[in-house]
């Protein structure tokens, strides 16, 4: 097996993923903010524009994003205990 066909191995399977988690539809910043989210427990809007793989992105773009997944209920804000001004970003399961 070569390096393409890893490759598309391997898009495939992710693409099984997102259809599991319902995020096949949405677009590759959301999906991947859904994947970061899940992946950290207790994500932050802030760690998000943070991460390196965010870069490429606007901030207006991953707020818009966030927001969408919120909106369809794949995760959930909550206002965090321990710093009343901090909003934590968890996968609704």
């Amino acid at each position: 097996m070569n390096g393409f066909d890893k490759l598309f191995e391997i898009r495939k399977s992710l693409l099984q993923l997102e259809k599991e988690f319902g995020i096949d539809n949405f677009s590759n910043l959301e999906r991947s903010i859904f994947a970061y989210v899940a992946n950290k427990e207790n994500a932050t809007l802030t760690q998000i524009l943070n991460n390196k793989y965010f870069k490429d992105f606007s901030t207006s773009s991953i707020k818009r994003a966030t927001e969408k997944l919120i909106a369809h209920e794949l995760i959930i804000r909550q206002t965090s205990l321990k710093d009343k001004r901090q909003k934590l970003l968890t996968v609704k399961i």
